[in-house]
């Protein structure tokens, strides 16, 4: 039977930690048996007990004392160096999903990793690894990329970040699902530029164009200032002239257009909204998962077949089974909402943008 799991990266504050957290409880209210493993040398305060943790491997402090590097350097060379020695890691996830009882062992792992884009965007030692293990372990990994929603209320950041996202995905070559988080905080960064959906949908990057001057403003606002500086004649378009500041941001404007113009074209990149406190934003994501790295078709195939082989039971463990179904009855509802919702999701993709932009959308 196939281990499958998720491999959450995302830049440093995007809630890779606090996601973990969230969704490992998520999973335990639906029964799901999923352990995490820590794979950032550098987070000294988890907020989760991870399963598997490589502090007990090597230490980034150890590194960087012993070898006089910095943080950067050090946390590359700590990968480097599980790479090289990564039948430990196998050993260990071999240990909880495999060697492990049956009632014990773990049928799902989510893989917290470090904030440290690099890692993900330039080099090959994250990806090495990744496919290491799925070829030594038959794991099933998708991939889930965290990005701060504070990013929708700067564009030409969020730009930025969908570069990344972009550039993490071919680097990583696994099944990706990116999410913006924190969205229960939008509302506290002012007005967005544009609705909720725009940033999760991605169908067209290029109207964020506009914005690329300064802070975000409604479209008469900025129609209105265009309207001053062509009176007061120091703009391009009334002096003919461009100055060294405007030829620099034409320049700029004409690069990042040519980047908005590449992701549309591929159309790689989309985004699911999560509050991590919100299980049902939260069960949306893990839906999203399940169909990334096939956990929900596997799982299908397995309702079926015990369905089938559920009639020579005997009495006792109906009994049991009776029990457990009025011990976990919360659990129970939680997992049917969940896979009720897994089912109808691509039915109701537009009532869900609706639902999350007047639930959480900037007034």
């Amino acid at each position: 039977m196939p281990i499958f799991g998720q491999v959450v990266v995302g830049p440093p504050g995007a809630g890779k930690s606090t996601y973990c957290l969230g969704m490992h409880m998520f999973c335990q209210e639906i029964g799901r048996r999923a352990a995490i493993i820590n794979l950032d040398f550098a987070n000294d305060t988890l907020p989760y007990t991870a399963t598997i943790d490589v502090r007990n491997f090597l230490t980034l402090q150890d590194v960087m004392e012993k070898h006089e590097l910095g943080p950067n350097g050090g946390l590359v060379f700590c990968m480097e160096m599980l790479r090289e020695n990564l039948q430990w890691l196998v050993d260990e996830i071999d240990r909880i999903c495999y060697a492990a009882a049956e009632a014990d062992a773990f049928t799902y792992v989510i893989i917290d990793c470090p904030g440290q884009v690099e890692l993900f965007s330039h080099q090959s030692v994250v990806q090495e690894i990744l496919q290491a293990l799925q070829k030594e372990l038959d794991l099933r990994l998708c991939s889930v990329h965290l990005i701060d929603s504070f990013y929708c209320s700067q564009p030409a950041t969020f730009i930025s970040a969908t570069l990344l996202v972009t550039a993490t995905m071919l680097r990583l070559e696994l099944p990706h699902v990116n999410v913006l988080s924190k969205i229960d905080l939008l509302k506290q960064y002012g007005d967005l530029p544009f609705e909720l959906n725009f940033f999760t949908d991605m169908l067209n990057l290029s109207p964020l164009l506009r914005y690329l001057d300064g802070r975000i403003a409604p479209t008469e606002e900025l129609e209105q200032r265009e309207r001053r500086r062509y009176e007061r004649g120091d703009g391009p378009a009334a002096t003919g002239t461009l100055s060294g500041r405007s030829l620099l941001q034409e320049k700029y404007k004409a690069l990042t257009a040519a980047f908005c113009e590449m992701v549309d074209d591929y159309a790689l990149v989309s985004f699911l909204p999560l509050n991590i406190e919100d299980a049902e934003t939260v069960g949306r994501v893990l839906a999203a998962t399940d169909r990334a790295n096939g956990y929900s078709y596997v799982h299908a195939l397995t309702v079926g077949n015990s369905s089938t082989s559920s009639g020579a039971t005997a009495t006792a463990q109906q009994q049991q089974q009776q029990a457990q179904q009025a011990q976990h009855q919360k659990k129970s509802e939680l997992r049917d909402y969940y896979y009720q919702f897994a089912s109808d999701q691509l039915e109701s993709s537009v009532m869900m943008a609706l639902e999350i932009q007047e639930k959480y959308g900037a007034s």
